[in-house]
């Protein structure tokens, strides 16, 4: 993600920096160093989280910008070197209304589409509060073309998760 410089969305100090160049460089050098050593590299939060100015631990983040050419780069950069994918939960106002981790507008048509990608699509970590079902939200984003979901932390949710993947 690039450094907007947001203080209050949970990207501190997990942002490579303040430009595409930037973080082209930095999070390529870390991709690069990963694989090198066999550990597959999972670029985040795709389309880009760095405008949130909100934290998705705890809501829903809007954003509203129109032109997300920038926040794109380093993913067009840097996903021909991955394997991994994962879309995190923010509203794009200007692309769907859907949070993008269950947006088919988001994952199918712009990431898979117009970028490309063959990978693998994760979901961030759906027991997240920008969600608010599992079970509503595992089907949405396996419909919307993610491969996977994560789950985290809760064996209850978890079985949720499970479960809505077995309908």
């Amino acid at each position: 993600d690039l450094d907007y410089g947001a203080t209050d969305n949970a990207l501190q100090e997990r942002c490579w920096g303040r430009t595409a160049a930037e973080v082209v460089k930095w999070a390529g050098g870390f991709v690069d160093g990963l694989q090198a050593e066999g550990v597959a590299a999972c670029p985040k939060h795709f389309p880009g989280l760095g405008r949130a100015t909100r934290d998705s631990h705890e809501e829903l983040p809007v954003i509203a910008a129109a032109d997300l050419a920038e926040d794109l780069r380093p993913f067009e950069e840097l996903l021909p070197r991955c394997r991994y994918v994962m879309v995190g939960h923010a509203h794009y106002t200007a692309l769907e209304e859907a949070p993008a981790s269950l947006s088919s507008v988001i994952i199918t048509g712009l990431l898979r589409d117009r970028l490309g990608f063959r990978g693998t699509v994760l979901t961030d970590d759906l027991e997240m509060k920008a969600i608010r079902c599992v079970g509503d939200a595992v089907r949405q984003a396996r419909s919307a073309g993610a491969d996977g979901v994560l789950v985290c932390h809760d064996p209850v949710k978890i079985r949720e998760a499970h479960a809505a993947l077995s309908v």
